[in-house]
């Protein structure tokens, strides 16, 4: 069909289609009408209201709480809204506040409850203190605060810890005594127990404990000092180990126990000296260089290099007969193992040297150690071996390049004959072979438990005295003329220096020793008779013993002797030594008045021996005697103050001779011996014994 383009005429109104479409509007606007209508009079549909978060407490307060301990208060949270909430976050603010036992995130529907969680007061210390507890959530309060409050009090404080003793300590023991002390510690929470220490004057030893540290009730055992300390004194204390401030004290007084020993007994132990074994601690033993019916040099010295050889085979089996015996069974009421003591004599105590081996003074030993040889005096302490070839010179120092030897005089010197003299003791040969044989005594003996100490002689016996100092008392023709100067002050200077080296080396060979043996060393110092006098009356000069003195207080723990007390050109030491304030060469018949008050309790033992007291009926112008010392008006009683005037003096060994054990204890058959021990005197010299042993 032709389609035509519409013209103005076509687009005229058409009648029957124009109603159709207007019925058509108005049906679609009645449709909308009663629509709108509608929704102009419908009520609005219910919105949910936001979650709203609350606390059972708006505020903790805590109160009082002390401080080291704790408060929890619980809390509940809640959501009081219409919606859900997360809590995501609580935070705590303020010292010694805390919180536990909530567990975020935590989503609350509304309505719903936290589970209840705590808040802690633990307060450090004393004083209020304030805080806030914020909860952190997506509430239309987005963070809730608690206010929180407390104070923190002081504790009360806990009973002090107070500590006494059960046992207490003894006011007084003897030396090396043992006492038993408990020490009771209340309030100690711990039950830490004690320590327990002990104190004194000066550098003495004061003792020791075992154990150290015991719990509160438990004993101790505490021993006394070998030795009373400086002031006689010690102060025991235990001491809280829980706290160190609290502590229990008592001062116990030492008084000196001293040990009775023997001297002069034979080796081995024989019938006489097993006869008084009852009466005494133990004894004492001389161990010999050379030149005796025993020795223990084994040295073969004729060419350059020599080697020094030592050997104590001879002497061990012989000491031990003593060191398995038994001892003051009838002393103390009891028995126990003997103390047996040992001296190394290097120079004969009387007469000519035989104690010094002869290879000392020989080129050979000189050419060993790169030294001049060996010189050595004669005098009339030491007087010509008239059975030496050549014969020694009377009054002179030798040496075996010297030519006055022989019995005009003029003969050549050997070593066999130099050494019956007075070794100088400073010189190489002497002090090389000397410190050898010493260490070999310490490395020897290290282990032996029996004795008490071991007296190490520097020149004479047991001794650091000096013999021959001048030959006819004529100054720088006897050991003076070796030193410069030539004079007693250059031999003092020498001897006294050559004493204190061999000490300080002496102590030294001890110390290297490990374990430490149970013994002691021990020097016996100048004691002045061979000394030249100090003043035109008699008088001795005590600055000998006193530099010996000085250089065992130098070298501790080292212990000190004296070969006797004596009568002397001047007073009596039953008079001078009693007097403490008699210092110097006019109050001394041996120097021991100036020593002991140097080496009291600030040494671990001294030593005192006797003079002649062997024979009952008196001793002689230079050895004790009450009598000559006007001191008696019976010569028994000599022993008697004698050990008295020892014990007031620091005395621990006291040595007698066997001749007094024998008086006392075997008068039967000892006064065939000596007539002069009649039975007043064995039981004076018996009681005066028991009295020293028994500390009364």
């Amino acid at each position: 069909m032709n389609m035509r383009p519409q013209t103005t005429r076509d687009r005229r109104w058409k009648p029957g289609v124009g109603w159709e479409l207007l019925l058509v509007l108005v049906a679609l606007l009645t449709l909308l009408g009663c629509q709108g209508i509608t929704a102009a009079t419908k009520q609005p549909a219910k919105t949910s209201s936001p979650g709203t978060l609350t606390a059972t407490h708006s505020s903790l307060g805590f109160g009082n709480v002390t401080v080291g301990s704790s408060q929890n208060l619980g809390q509940v949270l809640t959501n009081s809204g219409g919606s859900s909430l997360t809590i995501t976050q609580a935070t705590v603010t303020g010292t010694g506040l805390s919180m536990n036992g909530l567990n975020l995130p935590l989503t609350l529907t509304p309505g719903q409850s936290s589970p209840s969680f705590n808040v802690t007061f633990a307060p450090q210390s004393a004083g209020a203190v304030s805080g806030n507890l914020a909860i952190t959530s997506n509430a239309s309060n987005p963070t809730l605060n608690v206010a929180l409050s407390g104070t923190g009090v002081a504790s009360a404080p806990p009973p002090a810890i107070a500590v006494s003793f059960q046992t207490s300590p003894p006011a007084e023991l003897q030396t090396k005594a043992t006492a038993t002390i408990t020490a009771d510690v209340n309030n100690d929470a711990t039950n830490a127990g004690v320590d327990w220490s002990v104190t004194c004057g000066g550098a003495s030893a004061c003792g020791s404990f075992n154990p150290t540290h015991t719990a509160s009730g438990s004993p101790t055992t505490y021993t006394a000092p070998s030795a009373a300390p400086s002031g006689n004194t010690v102060t025991v204390t235990a001491t809280s180990t829980a706290d160190g401030t609290e502590s229990a004290s008592a001062n116990v007084t030492i008084t000196p126990t001293i040990s009775v020993i023997v001297v002069g007994v034979g080796l081995p132990l024989d019938s006489t000296a097993q006869t008084i074994l009852p009466f005494v601690d133990g004894v004492t033993l001389f161990v010999n260089w050379a030149g005796q019916t025993a020795w223990t040099d084994a040295t073969t010295c004729t060419t350059a290099p020599c080697t020094q050889t030592t050997d104590f085979t001879a002497y061990d089996s012989a000491i031990a007969t003593y060191a398995s015996a038994t001892c003051g069974a009838s002393l103390r009421g009891k028995g126990s193992p003997c103390i047996v003591n040992l001296v190394f004599p290097p120079v004969t105590a009387t007469g000519y040297n035989t104690n010094t081996p002869t290879w000392v003074f020989s080129q050979a030993w000189a050419d060993t150690v790169g030294s001049a040889v060996q010189d050595a005096a004669f005098c009339s302490n030491y007087p010509q071996n008239t059975s030496a070839t050549p014969l020694p010179p009377a009054a002179a120092i030798a040496n075996i390049t010297t030519k006055n030897c022989g019995i005009a005089g003029t003969t050549q010197c050997n070593a066999a004959t130099v050494a019956t003299g007075v070794p100088a003791i400073w010189e190489t040969p002497y002090v090389t072979a000397i410190n050898n044989w010493h260490q070999a005594i310490i490395q020897h003996y290290a282990s032996a438990t029996y004795a008490a100490y071991l007296r190490l002689g520097v020149s004479t016996s047991g001794e650091a005295a000096v013999a021959c100092p001048t030959i006819n008392d004529v100054a720088g023709t006897g050991l003076e003329s070796l030193t410069s100067p030539a004079t007693a002050d250059g031999l003092k200077t020498v001897w006294t220096g050559a004493a204190a080296n061999q000490i300080a080396f002496n102590a030294a060979q001890r110390a290297a020793l490990s374990p430490a043996p149970t013994w002691q060393l021990m020097n016996a110092v100048n004691m002045g008779q061979g000394l030249e006098h100090a003043n035109g009356n008699g008088g001795m000069d005590p600055s000998w013993a006193i530099a010996e003195a000085d250089a065992i207080l130098a070298n501790q723990p080292y212990a000190i002797g004296t070969e006797g007390l004596g009568n002397g050109p001047l007073l009596s030491d039953l008079t001078n030594v009693a007097n403490t304030t008699c210092i110097g060469p006019d109050c001394c018949s041996d120097d021991w008045c100036n020593v002991h008050t140097l080496v009291e309790g600030k040494v671990p033992a001294i030593e005192l021996q006797t003079c002649n007291l062997s024979d009952p009926a008196g001793g002689t112008t230079h050895c004790l005697d009450c009598l000559l010392a006007g001191t008696c008006t019976d010569d028994s009683q000599t022993l008697s103050q004698v050990l008295v005037l020892s014990a007031q003096h620091g005395t621990t060994f006291q040595e007698l001779y066997l001749g007094e054990f024998q008086c006392a204890f075997d008068q039967a058959n000892y006064v065939s011996t000596d007539p002069s021990c009649t039975t007043a005197v064995s039981a004076a010299y018996a009681a005066a014994i028991q009295a020293l042993a028994t500390g009364q």
